[in-house]
């Protein structure tokens, strides 16, 4: 055979390979559905991917309504990635968070305020810096889910203060929740304090010239030449400070302290603590005693933080802080709801069956829903955010001609997949098509 006739004989063979791969191409990208039952019918037109979401859209071509079930996802070689309840949606969720459920899950509006755990090997510069103020033998670092920060004075019996300071101010409303978890590292009867400081300004170094600032400590007390620590709520103004103490720990325990703090119209009204561990049932101050005839005041508008450990003696010693966060209520609000429909909460903690007569439900994990009290056990042991989960199958619900966009939280390399979709009337649609990664 010459040369010419090989040559030939490979651009036939390409060819046809090409004309091969073009059809199966374009018959990759077509919807195949079962037979349609009663009038019912259902196609995949189109599927599109993110980094960390998949778009999936969905018709109805039928004349009856369905009810979508079950998503499967399949790779190229058959092997089953991913299976979804399509009447399921996902939410995390924060306090004072508004989400959109009429359709897929869509964030109206994000309660989140500010968020650090600490979860890493350093600190975030971009969050925070570090301050001190007549401060010596100063050491920061972050492991373990903490941010650990020792320091100790000058001069024996003038206050050093050493930790960081939000960079930038931070806007708070008339109303917010804070939590804080603080650890005073060494015992009770060591005069030091471990503080988060809520200020309207930080031209000082030294929180305390801050004011007015509002703020919650590990603080010591003497009483009858007795030391102890107490947890607090303190505001201060320009000559005059206000305090309320609710737990107090005493020799040589380590003070450690979970809190959260609910302010409303600029005054603290309800304060839930742990001693060491959060759990079923804190210990709650609602609302804080009135000091020396006056309520206890917040701090709001632009305003900047400070986890410091303030030390007026030359002995070196170290505060810890587990988290801080901020957001903007108790509760999170469900838009989008179908009157009378049965909506099921299901969270770490349990499950509930929720039914409403309106569009709107508002749900607060502290005051729940009947039914829902585990929803208190779980924000009373974790916190926000929550992971919820609501199921209704009014979401799978799809009606004729009616084009559905079905979003999953999934990331998948780029590649061939099959997708099928079920119906909870027997009926579905399978498409294989090639999924492409956009930003």
């Amino acid at each position: 055979m010459h040369i010419a006739q090989i040559i030939l004989l490979i651009l036939i063979i390409v060819v046809a390979g090409v004309g091969i791969w073009l059809w199966f191409t374009e018959f990759a990208t077509q919807s195949a559905s079962t037979s349609p039952t009663l009038g019912g019918g259902l196609k995949i037109e189109a599927v599109s991917a993110t980094d960390s979401k998949l778009y999936i859209y969905v018709r109805n071509i039928g004349a009856t309504p369905l009810t979508l079930d079950k998503i499967y996802i399949w790779d190229s070689k058959r092997r089953l990635v991913a299976v979804y309840n399509a009447t399921t949606l996902n939410l995390l969720v924060w306090g004072g968070d508004v989400w959109d459920v009429s359709s897929s899950a869509r964030l109206v509006e994000r309660g989140l305020i500010l968020y650090d755990n600490f979860d890493g090997n350093s600190l975030d510069t971009s969050l925070w810096e570090e301050r001190e103020y007549n401060a010596n033998n100063t050491q920061l670092s972050v492991g373990n889910s903490y941010l650990q920060i020792t320091v100790s004075s000058k001069e024996e019996y003038t206050w050093a203060t050493y930790g960081v300071f939000t960079k930038s101010p931070i806007s708070l409303p008339d109303s917010y929740v804070f939590e804080v978890e603080l650890i005073k590292k060494g015992y009770a009867n060591w005069f030091y304090a471990v503080c988060l400081y809520i200020m309207s300004t930080n031209t000082s170094n030294n929180p305390y010239h801050n004011t007015p600032w509002f703020a919650t400590k590990l603080y010591p007390r003497e009483e009858n030449d007795n030391i102890y620590t107490v947890a607090q709520l303190v505001y201060r103004e320009e000559n005059t400070t206000y305090w309320d103490s609710s737990l107090y720990w005493q020799g040589s325990v380590e003070p450690h302290a979970h809190m959260i703090v609910v302010v409303e119209n600029g005054y603290p009204t309800k304060v839930l603590l742990w001693k060491d561990s959060r759990g079923k049932e804190p210990i709650v101050n609602n609302p804080p005693r009135q000091i020396y005839g006056r309520e206890l005041r917040a701090v709001w508008g632009n305003v900047y933080l400070a986890l410091t450990v303030d030390n007026p003696t030359t002995y070196l010693d170290e505060g810890w802080f587990g988290y801080i966060k901020i957001y903007k209520r108790t509760d999170f609000t469900l838009t989008g709801l179908r009157p009378n429909a049965e909506y099921r909460l299901i969270g770490l903690k349990g499950k509930c069956t929720i039914k409403t007569g309106a569009t709107i439900l508002t749900i607060d994990p502290i005051n729940p829903p009947p039914g829902c009290e585990w929803l208190r056990e779980e924000y009373y042991e974790h916190g926000y955010p929550m992971n919820i989960t609501l199921d209704s199958e009014v979401f799978g619900r799809i009606e004729p001609q009616e084009l559905r966009t079905l979003i999953l939280r999934v990331n998948l390399p780029a590649g061939i997949y099959t997708l099928e979709i079920t119906t909870k009337e027997g009926i579905s649609a399978t498409l294989t098509t090639l999924i492409k990664k956009r930003g």
